[in-house]
């Protein structure tokens, strides 16, 4: 399905020196005990994704992901694609607090990679569609009228998605 995960790849991002995951194509599920990184790889997907860190509600700044006594951390994401080639995004993120981008290998603009998730109908903001551990209570807190909002662009997201594969 386009715009499935097709691998996650992350240098010195939390407490992770080096990762590599490779999702399958249809469900997975990330299980383990506290301390083993499961949040961690929700947030790189988030950040990867030009979420913002609010978004996963862990840290404020981005620099806040690296890992200790690193300059730099490095998130890979490669999404699937029905058009060609799979999609490539990288992010690197600094000290300062900035971070470079590149889209298919080429340099690109954060703009670029929020605009390639929105193609995609990713949407790391809709907690009916992305929920990290952190924010689970924001969830349980959300009136009946953001909630239904929330799932109803969940729900066309999905629709629209379910649309496109019947034309494949």
């Amino acid at each position: 399905m386009e715009g499935s995960i097709v691998q996650i790849r992350l240098e010195n991002f939390i407490t992770f020196r080096k990762l590599t995951v490779s999702p399958n194509k249809y469900f997975n599920l990330v299980t383990g005990p506290n301390g083993t990184g499961k949040s961690s790889l929700m947030c790189a997907l988030c950040l990867g994704l030009a979420g913002k860190p609010r978004v996963v509600g862990r840290a404020t700044n981005v620099s806040e992901y690296i890992r200790y006594n690193a300059e730099s951390a490095k998130i890979e994401l490669e999404l699937r694609s029905s058009k060609g080639a799979n999609r490539k995004i990288s992010r690197t993120i600094f000290r300062d607090n900035k971070s470079t981008w590149t889209l298919d290998g080429f340099s690109c603009s954060q703009k670029e990679v929020e605009k390639l998730a929105l193609d995609l109908n990713i949407h790391v903001d809709n907690l009916c569609q992305f929920l990290p551990q952190d924010r689970v209570q924001d969830f349980a807190k959300m009136n009946c009228q953001t909630l239904m909002e929330n799932t109803e662009k969940a729900a066309l997201i999905l629709q629209k998605m379910k649309r496109i594969s019947f034309l494949h």
